[in-house]
């Protein structure tokens, strides 16, 4: 039940990321990428690190710390994001 909750949670934060991206690469490509990178890291680093169900809690894909790390990263971009389009 947490796992779905902190995925649910993840996802928006992820979402925003990935639209920045694009946005500000113009193209789908980028986001795919990153995309891919995401998968493989949190797949090969994170899944040997967090074996253990109190681990996985933390670290782990949908782990607390990853949806704060990106809910922070989301923040930070809305923040000082300033879309071309709209800076004249």
């Amino acid at each position: 039940l947490l796992s779905a909750a902190t995925l649910m949670i993840a996802v928006l934060p992820l979402g925003a990321i990935l639209a920045w991206v694009r946005l500000e690469t113009g193209s789908i490509w980028p986001c795919i990428m990153v995309h891919a990178a995401w998968n493989a890291f949190i797949n090969a680093g994170f899944t040997f690190a967090t074996q253990k169900a109190h681990e996985n809690i933390w670290i782990g894909e949908n782990g607390i710390l990853v949806v704060i790390t990106l809910i922070l990263a989301a923040l930070f971009l809305s923040r000082t994001w300033k879309p071309a389009s709209l800076s004249g």
